[in-house]
């Protein structure tokens, strides 16, 4: 109160303003907002430097072919929206055939403003680094897991070996027992990561059931406690349609739960759904009617684009995902070398069911698929909460749209193939 009241005689006794809420004087402009479009790649905590990226208008003219910088970062001007495409290639390994292949990552319809993230969780190009981790010592020779989002190692106690890869400042360390006691702490990285005067705490065992089972359908749930992005633990897939199913889960406090459930119905059509929350011990109940979108049918890839038919009821899809292995046809029975395959990754609003194949000019003009190449991969079309706005700046940061569930929120989706489309 005598904050307010110092402000409020301010006020009536000067002939000046105070401000018109934005941090500047009344007669200062607002801030306009931003019309550029920014994107930063990042394995882990290394940026990815000279990565191409591809700014797009709508009608796929060029607006700017940049390299990402020492930051990984590369920026545009965009006021009227656009594509936004990145172009990661990886040097050949021995054996050559599992190289990871070339990667293409397109946005459609970003908007001015948007700062959007690509890379992995892992740097798995970083100088591999060995460390040691000092944990408590009980006396028996107990056998201890360590995971962290760098690297594990498993080992007696009191010191267990890790090599790691491109940790960040701070590195969160889960240890398991061989009773599965555990704790999770996170430290200042360093050659030796101390949390021997850590507690361990003892399992919880606990269930996991379903609810609103349509009659002949499939529930397989999986809870898994994370951080970020970074999965501490998982119960593994348990299906709970026809029983409940036991679980023990470690009793941790202050991170979040993913709750990832497949639901197949007596049709064979299947959704998953993603909820992250926090992390509330106990029974986990899922609920084996939510968030039915319509199921994929019928996939056509094509060098232009791919198409589907949505069969069945449910609530409306926001986001569109594919990822495809395209393969060059060099003709005359030449076999593909390890640069004619790559992966096109494409990420758009749901708009109905097709997704065009935008068509990249420049450096970008090699990833077209030419009229008798293969193309392969997986399709999915997803609720979001946020909708596509909210997907678009984190859609490649995970293997999975489901990892990045939002806090509070959830991610439903139908798809092709035998896994979800993603990185």
């Amino acid at each position: 109160m005598r904050i307010l009241s110092l402000v409020l005689f301010t006020a009536t006794a000067c002939t000046g303003s105070i401000g018109n809420g934005n941090g500047t004087g009344d007669d200062d402009p607002p801030v306009p907002p931003s019309t550029d479009v920014q994107i930063r790649v990042r394995d882990a905590n290394t940026p990815v430097v000279g990565a191409t990226v591809i700014f797009q208008n709508l009608d796929e003219s060029l607006i700017a072919e940049v390299q990402t910088d020492a930051t990984g970062t590369a920026t545009a001007e965009m006021p009227a929206g656009g594509n936004l495409t990145v172009i990661r290639t990886f040097p050949l390994t021995l054996p050559v055939e599992e190289s990871r292949k070339t990667e293409i990552y397109t946005y459609l319809s970003v908007e001015a403003g948007d700062r959007l993230e690509l890379g992995d969780a892992v740097d798995e190009l970083a100088t591999p680094a060995a460390i040691n981790v000092m944990v408590p010592d009980n006396g028996n020779n107990a056998n201890y897991t360590i995971k962290t989002p760098c690297g594990t190692g498993q080992g007696t106690g009191p010191l267990i070996p890790l090599t790691v890869r491109g940790c960040s400042s701070q590195l969160t360390v889960y240890v398991t027992d061989q009773d599965n006691s555990s704790f999770v702490k996170t430290m200042p990285y360093s050659n030796l990561v101390d949390v021997s005067t850590e507690a361990l705490r003892g399992k919880l065992s606990s269930q996991i059931l379903a609810t609103n089972v349509t009659p002949g359908s499939q529930v397989i749930a999986e809870k898994r406690l994370v951080m970020g992005n970074f999965a501490l633990f998982s119960s593994g897939e348990k299906r709970v349609d026809q029983t409940a199913q036991n679980v023990d889960l470690p009793t941790l406090t202050g991170i979040e739960e993913l709750q990832l459930t497949r639901v197949v119905d007596p049709t064979n059509h299947a959704h998953m759904v993603a909820e992250r929350k926090a992390y509330a011990q106990g029974t986990t109940s899922v609920d084996g009617s939510i968030g039915i979108i319509p199921s994929i049918e019928t996939p056509n890839y094509s060098p232009t684009g791919l198409s589907w038919v949505e069969a069945g009821t449910g609530g409306a899809a926001s986001v569109t995902l594919a990822t495809l292995t395209i393969t060059r046809d060099l003709g005359d029975g030449v076999p593909p070398g390890p640069n004619d395959v790559y992966i096109r990754s494409i990420v758009a609003p749901h708009t109905g069911a097709t997704l065009r194949m935008p068509l990249l000019p420049g450096t970008g003009a090699q990833y077209n698929p030419g009229a008798t190449d293969q193309i392969a991969g997986s399709l999915g079309i997803a609720q979001f909460t946020g909708d596509y706005a909210a997907a678009r700046p984190v859609v490649f940061t995970a293997p999975s749209l489901f990892e990045v569930a939002p806090l509070g929120g959830r991610v439903v989706m139908s798809y092709t193939g035998n896994t979800p489309p993603g990185l």
